[in-house]
């Protein structure tokens, strides 16, 4: 008891206090205690309750809420945010540019009729083989960020757009033919890794064309710098002006100017 409930008690309930406290303890039987001595010994004693489980088999019953370890309180804030940061990073999704909007565009391979209200872009998917028909280029675009040309014969696959603060590095294959990239003011600070069976290609802002070639991997650069290499070996600065060829064997790769005709093509996924 408290101090408060002793000056509390009444003089009689004091004196009956005392009088219980003087009176003498008896000793325990000696019988009594051989007993629990041996029911000790052979691992008879109960064990005391684990609180544990005895107080949610009590809640359960008296239909009381389970409670909230504070511990998880935190957890439960951080993948919400973490949730919420996602949602918020996302880039916009990959669409068919207007001017590409008819004919048929492949994706794994499947024809989808591209004439068809928003039936390619349900299908635009990263990681997804796309590939132009045969009537004509196909521009994808991820709104001032990336614009993917791809010519008839071409097929890449396709990257997911570059998110707004965090997983900045996105890549694509090209599979087949060639590939037109020209990157938006949304794209700075992203990077955009092309990787071809002979060549890695490392997009940081610029426009340019990868092209599969029978020697191997060319790259022609309108703008800005690009960094190719090979497979097995060092990095090549590619500039703006320049073509760098990538070959199957292990000459080293070689740079040169690009021609008129070159150059008028890029001019046009640059114009997007």
């Amino acid at each position: 008891m408290s101090r408060f409930e002793d000056a509390r008690r009444t003089a009689a309930e004091e004196r009956a206090r005392e009088a219980v406290r003087c009176l003498p303890q008896p000793p325990a039987s000696p019988h009594f205690r051989l007993a629990l001595k041996e029911r000790f010994v052979a691992g008879e004693v109960p064990a005391a309750p684990d609180l544990r489980e005895v107080r949610p088999v009590r809640r359960r019953l008296l239909g009381l809420p389970r409670p909230v370890g504070i511990a998880v309180l935190p957890l439960a804030a951080a993948a919400v945010l973490i949730l919420v940061l996602g949602l918020l990073n996302r880039g916009p999704a990959w669409r068919i540019a207007d001017s590409t909007a008819h004919g048929t565009l492949l994706v794994d391979g499947e024809p989808v009729a591209l004439d068809s209200p928003g039936a390619a872009e349900r299908v635009l998917r990263p990681g997804r083989r796309i590939a132009a028909g045969e009537t004509g280029a196909v521009t994808l675009v991820c709104p001032e960020r990336l614009v993917l040309r791809i010519p008839p014969g071409g097929e890449i696959t396709l990257p997911r757009p570059p998110g707004r603060w965090f997983g900045r590095t996105v890549r694509c294959a090209l599979t087949r033919g060639s590939v037109g990239i020209s990157s938006g003011p949304e794209f700075t600070g992203a990077r955009l890794l092309v990787a071809t069976e002979d060549a890695d290609v490392e997009v940081l802002g610029t426009t340019l064309a990868v092209i599969l070639i029978p020697e191997g991997t060319c790259i022609c650069v309108l703008d800005g710098v690009v960094r190719a290499a090979p497979k097995h070996g060092a990095g090549t600065a590619v500039p703006a002006g320049r073509r760098c060829t990538v070959f199957h064997d292990d000459r080293p790769p070689t740079l040169e100017e690009i021609d008129e005709a070159e150059r008028e093509t890029l001019l046009r996924i640059d114009s997007f």
